[in-house]
């Protein structure tokens, strides 16, 4: 064989070795990228799997903690009333012996001693036809017998007291293994309502952070039912300069043909050092406010708050609170409330759990009761949809051009019982809706009888224009030149498109 054809067949072996080399490389990428993908994806079942375990455990612990107790508390109520009837006896039967009750043994019929305990708690006393017939036909001492076991009873009321505010605070507390059941659950369904669309834009995204001199270390690209990206990177710089993190957004969204923002949280600036980023898509919707304030005469600083902020996943919160009474105290006690609901809220709880959450909190707490109003609306700003839920508060005003709905409540403030009868309402609002939030004091003054017809019809009738001056103007015709009786707040906000 010539020089040539030896140089032939070496080329051809070097040739094929290298390509075998490059089959080999793909192959062992393609195996370790499935395996990782493996591992993931098994690490994502096991989570689930562990969330789903904790919350049973959660439920097993509510059952029990609701189960233990209650009939502590009857047989509580009976000994108390079993014992009443004994001392009664002992002082006001021994000493006449004319009739037979002190030898019946009231004292050991269950069903009696709970009759007459339901009776002293319900009306304040027992009397003539809460006792047996023989008693009222042959007693001749009944008043000072009746007298005598009123105050007996009383003794024991402060017992029943605790006793029942040891139940309101356990039921408070199943209440909670209760949603720490449903929100983990919640978060473990969350898994499969988003798709990994990782594959379709790790190398055009590693490719526009090399455009834009970073280093990509990690990319997870997630899509939602409704199609809306979220995009979660690792990025540092090769040198010693720093990007803002504003450019990365806009090259991310140029790229993915997508209007994009940063979410909350997220680094301004990437340096030298890892930053993560999460991208997510621009919602449709934005919220603009206005609020007005006016202090009940005589009182240093209002009973009520109020919050409005943008929350992460593209939500924005609406809340206020109206404190019972006034003064200091009252403004603890909504801005206590008004904070609880901006950290649950943002942290993702939705928004059942978080009212529910923040009942138990203030029913839980040491000292006196007091409750306060909550009214608090959820808006999604991609779809417009907004999630309300009332406490005690006044009514809520939606005004979509000359339509204006009524959102009111029938429920107790939150932190007055550890039972939530009102629902949530769900409603979906179009560019330019406004909601029109007030406490009870902006409603109480407004004249008539019918104020919130009369509210909804000066809503109707009100021109367009800013939040700020729509909620001075109600305000002003709630205030009037009377010095206010009740603390007022008036928060105004208007659906945008952006």
């Amino acid at each position: 064989m010539d020089k040539i054809g030896m140089f032939a067949v070496l080329l051809f072996a070097y040739m094929i070795g290298i390509l075998a080399g490059v089959l080999y490389v793909r192959s062992g990428r393609k195996s370790w990228k499935k395996t990782v993908l493996w591992k993931s994806r098994y690490r994502e079942y096991a989570a689930e799997r562990q969330l789903k375990e904790r919350a049973r455990a959660f439920h097993r612990l509510s059952a029990a903690f609701r189960e233990s107790g209650s009939s502590s508390y009857e047989r509580v109520t009976r000994e108390i009333a079993a014992t009443a009837l004994a001392e009664t006896t002992s002082k006001v039967c021994e000493a006449c012996g004319g009739c037979h009750l002190g030898r019946m043994q009231l004292q050991k019929d269950a069903y009696y001693l709970q009759y007459l305990m339901n009776s002293f708690v319900k009306n304040g006393r027992v009397d003539n036809e809460d006792m047996p017939r023989i008693f009222s036909e042959t007693c001749c001492e009944s008043e000072l017998y009746i007298e005598e076991l009123n105050e007996e009873l009383g003794r024991g009321q402060l017992q029943i007291d605790w006793k029942t505010r040891f139940l309101e605070g356990r039921e408070a507390v199943s209440a909670q293994f209760a949603e720490m059941e449903g929100m983990l659950e919640e978060l473990a369904d969350q898994t499969d309502e988003q798709e990994d669309v990782t594959d379709r834009w790790e190398k055009k995204l590693k490719k526009e952070c090399h455009k834009l001199g970073l280093a990509m270390n990690r990319c997870f690209v997630e899509q939602d039912a409704e199609g809306k990206l979220q995009v979660h990177l690792q990025v540092q710089t090769a040198g010693r300069h720093c990007i803002p993190s504003k450019e990365v957004t806009e090259a991310v969204g140029k790229l993915m043909k997508r209007e994009m923002r940063l979410e909350i949280g997220s680094k301004s600036v990437v340096g030298k050092e890892n930053s993560r980023l999460v991208l997510m898509e621009e919602p449709e919707f934005g919220i603009c406010y206005g609020v007005a304030r006016a202090v009940k005469e005589g009182s240093e600083v209002s009973g009520d708050n109020y919050s409005a902020m943008e929350l992460p996943g593209g939500n924005y919160l609406l809340c206020l609170s109206d404190g019972m009474g006034s003064g200091h105290l009252a403004a603890a006690e909504s801005e206590s409330v008004v904070e609880l609901a901006e950290q649950l809220t943002g942290a993702g709880f939705s928004l059942e759990n978080t009212v529910k959450l923040m009942n138990s909190v203030l029913l839980l707490r040491e000292g006196e009761q007091r409750p306060a109003t909550l009214d608090i609306h959820i808006l999604d700003l991609h779809t417009g949809e907004i999630r309300s839920r009332k406490q005690g508060a006044a009514a809520t005003f939606l005004k979509q051009g000359e339509q204006i709905s009524l959102l009111e409540s029938a429920d107790a403030p939150i932190g007055w019982s550890a039972s939530l009868l009102s629902e949530e309402q769900v409603n979906k609002v179009s560019e330019g809706g406004i909601l029109v939030l007030v406490t009870d004091g902006v409603v109480e003054a407004l004249p008539g009888a019918e104020k919130e017809e009369f509210l909804m019809e000066i809503l109707r009738r009100m021109k367009e224009g800013s939040p700020q001056t729509m909620a001075d103007a109600i305000l002003s015709l709630a205030a009037g030149s009377e010095a206010p009786r009740d603390d007022m707040t008036v928060l105004v906000a208007q659906i945008t498109r952006r």
